[in-house]
């Protein structure tokens, strides 16, 4: 359960945040790892479970019953040496039990298969950066929603409730339209799964404290024989509408500017497997964007000639 969480928390928004930690000399947190121990206070527990409902296993969690597709959202700190970050992120994800043991996880676009062995399986890495008692709990409030605390100690670094999207399936959560020079032109309608998260990263330098805001959109839909991910991440900047020059990966972040990478196999006809395809020019225009939705359009230059175009229109459900 908590491997999963991992991922969904980790989609390009933290990674953003990070990095500008990172850059500051910090050393950023490592993601929530996969162990599942329960070790809380009596009087701790209680008042979660008040709350958060009632604590179960990660085998009552993955059986069939339970298997489908879910809304996930997540809000968080995360701490270096020379700072924070605070982040909230929603996505959509698709839960199966192709066997027994095994349970398979769809992050929309990248789908991993574990053992529950696997899943709970501590990361030694976590642990060791929360220098105590690091827990990750997952509790069952009702038969649609379920939430994953992760402690270190008794303070709370992350709360991820999942709420069941019955008689969804995974990619049933917009559109997106693509036209290129060297690529299949592409009109997807109601077949779009994705992200939407924000982050603020702050660093105190002597009495200044100085707060960047990132958020990211991401989403992935079937194309050309296999799916195409975008990856929208809009650095230095608050969720807005509004109109946002692109700007490559290792150019220095700038106000109203965004970082766009697409990923498909398309782009890598011998090997037939994803390639991610860096722009290095272009726009995109927000029309909307909340917590749960985003739309816009786009026009795009690759680094070696290649142009996209196009519109989103990505809606998450609200509850």
């Amino acid at each position: 359960m908590n491997a999963v969480l991992t991922k969904i928390k980790f989609i390009g928004i933290i990674l953003s945040a990070s990095a500008f930690l990172i850059n500051c000399g910090g050393k950023s947190s490592p993601p929530p790892s996969s162990s599942s121990s329960s070790s809380t206070s009596s009087s701790s527990s209680s008042g979660l479970t008040s709350i958060y409902g009632t604590p179960i296993t990660l085998s009552q969690f993955y059986s069939a019953a339970h298997a489908g597709t879910y809304l996930a959202e997540s809000t968080g700190t995360d701490k270096s040496n020379v700072g924070s970050f605070q982040y909230k992120n929603k996505s959509v994800i698709s839960i199966s039990l192709p066997s027994e043991n095994e349970v398979t996880t769809d992050y929309c676009g990248e789908s991993e298969k574990k053992t529950l062995e696997e899943i709970a399986k501590p990361d030694p890495d976590a642990v060791a950066e929360c220098m105590g008692s690091y827990t990750e709990t997952t509790y069952q409030k009702d038969d649609q929603t379920f939430y994953v605390v992760t402690k270190c100690n008794d303070l709370e670094l992350d709360v991820t409730k999942l709420t069941r999207q019955p008689n969804r399936p995974l990619q049933n959560f917009g559109s997106l339209s693509i036209q290129s020079n060297n690529f299949p032109t592409l009109d997807a309608k109601n077949t779009l799964c994705g992200n939407v998260g924000t982050a603020i990263a702050t660093q105190q330098i002597g009495n200044a404290v100085i707060a960047k805001p990132t958020f990211t959109l991401s989403f992935s839909t079937p194309y050309a024989g296999s799916s195409i991910s975008a990856t929208f991440t809009f650095v230095d900047s608050e969720a807005k509408t509004g109109i946002y020059s692109v700007r490559g990966i290792f150019d220095a972040p700038q106000p109203n500017s965004v970082q766009v990478t697409l990923t498909s196999a398309i782009f890598d006809k011998a090997t037939n497997k994803p390639v991610a395809l860096e722009t290095i020019n272009g726009s995109v225009t927000l029309t909307k964007i909340d917590a749960f939705s985003a739309a816009g359009n786009f026009t795009l230059e690759g680094d070696s000639g290649e142009t996209f175009s196009g519109n989103f229109d990505l809606a998450l459900p609200a509850n």
